[in-house]
C-alpha cells in the first residue's frame, strides 16, 4: 500500500480564517448596536421625565424630591387658610373705582400658528385695539346688544390692556350684574412666543425677549405667567408654597411648587385630595427659550364631607 502524507488544504483553512473574521465582525456589530441602543434609550427616558432631570452647577447642587418637602401639616394650613403665594410673589391689583370691587375676568388673546394654539403679540398699540375691538364686536353681534364696552386701556413692558365692562342682563344663569372683562395683548418685545396652555409634547412653551436675562427678571416672568396669564389669580384653592430662582451654567432655573385640589368620593365621602405640583422652568440666557416639566408628588387626604 502506498501510503502518502496529506498536505494540508491552504484554501481551507483561509476559508476558515475568513468565517472566523466574519463571526467576530458580527459579534462586535452586535455589541456596538446593543450599547446604542441602551444609550439611546437612557436618553429617551430623561427627556420624558423632564423634571427628574438634575440641572445643577458645582456651586448650585440641586436636591430632587421623591416625596413633598413639605409637611403635611404645612400643606393642610396653606389650604385651608387665607394663605395664597409667599412674600414678594408677583400680583395684579384688580380692583376700579366703578360700582366697587366687581367680578374680573383676564383673557389673553391668542392664535393659532403651525397647528398650536399661542398668545397673540404686538407691539404697536393701534394693532392690540383693533384686535380687541373685533373680539369685542363678534361678542356684542352674538348677545344681540352692546353687552361689552371699553371704559379704559393700560400697558405696561409686558402687554396692553383693555378694560371692559359686561352688561349681564341674564342674572339667573349668571350671579354678576356686571363684571370687568380685562383684554390684553402681549407685547413681543416681552414675550415673542408663548404657548396658551401646557399641554404640549414639547417642554419648551415660549421665549422671553428681555435682556439679560436674570434671575430676578424670570422669577417675575413666571410668577406672572402663574397669576395673570394662566389664571392663578382666579383659583383660590391653588396655593404657591414656594418659588426660588437659580443660576446654572447658561440658564436660569424657576421652580414654583403649587397645590392642586381635586375631590374623591370613593369611600362614600367627598374628600379632598391635595397634590403639589413641582412646576421646573428653564429659561435659556442666551435665546431666551423657556421649557417648562412638571411633576406631581402622591396627593395627601383633605377635609372629607358626607356625600350627597
Amino acid at each position: 500500500m502506498n501510503l502518502r502524507k496529506q498536505r494540508p488544504n491552504a484554501f481551507t483553512g483561509s476559508k476558515q480564517k475568513i468565517w472566523l473574521i466574519v463571526i467576530v465582525a458580527v459579534f462586535m456589530v452586535l455589541v456596538i448596536r446593543g450599547s446604542f441602543y441602551i444609550w439611546q434609550k437612557s436618553a429617551k427616558t430623561a427627556l420624558v421625565q423632564g423634571p427628574q432631570q438634575k440641572y445643577a452647577s458645582p456651586e448650585n447642587p440641586v436636591n430632587e424630591f421623591d416625596q413633598s418637602p413639605f409637611s403635611d401639616k404645612e400643606i393642610l394650613e396653606a389650604v385651608y387658610s387665607d394663605y395664597r403665594f409667599p412674600e414678594g410673589f408677583f400680583t395684579e391689583d384688580l380692583t376700579y373705582p366703578r360700582g366697587g370691587d366687581l367680578f374680573h375676568k383676564i383673557s389673553y388673546l391668542d392664535e393659532f400658528i403651525n397647528n398650536e394654539r399661542v398668545f397673540f403679540c404686538t407691539d404697536d398699540v393701534t394693532i392690540a385695539r383693533q384686535h380687541v375691538e373685533e373680539e369685542i364686536t363678534k361678542f356684542n353681534r352674538a348677545k344681540g346688544y352692546t353687552a361689552r364696552t371699553i371704559i379704559k386701556e393700560n400697558q405696561n413692558e409686558k402687554m396692553f390692556e383693555f378694560i371692559a365692562l359686561s352688561e349681564v342682563h341674564d342674572t339667573v344663569s349668571f350671579p354678576y350684574n356686571d363684571y370687568y372683562y380685562n383684554y390684553r395683548v402681549q407685547k413681543c418685545g416681552y414675550l415673542s412666543y408663548l404657548k396658551s396652555g401646557y399641554l404640549y409634547a414639547s417642554p419648551i412653551i415660549g421665549a422671553f425677549a428681555p435682556r439679560p436675562v436674570t434671575r430676578e427678571n424670570v422669577k417675575e416672568l413666571l410668577e406672572y405667567l402663574w397669576y395673570s396669564v394662566y389664571g392663578g389669580y382666579d383659583n383660590v384653592k391653588s396655593k404657591v408654597l414656594r418659588s426660588t430662582s437659580e443660576d446654572i451654567v447658561d440658564s436660569v432655573k424657576h421652580t414654583i411648587f403649587e397645590t392642586e385640589v381635586n375631590q374623591d368620593n370613593a369611600t362614600g365621602e367627598w374628600c379632598d385630595l391635595i397634590s403639589i405640583n413641582k412646576l421646573t422652568y428653564i429659561v435659556n440666557k442666551n435665546s431666551g427659550v423657556i421649557e417648562l416639566y412638571k411633576k406631581t408628588i402622591e396627593p395627601i387626604k383633605g377635609k372629607c364631607s358626607l356625600a350627597l
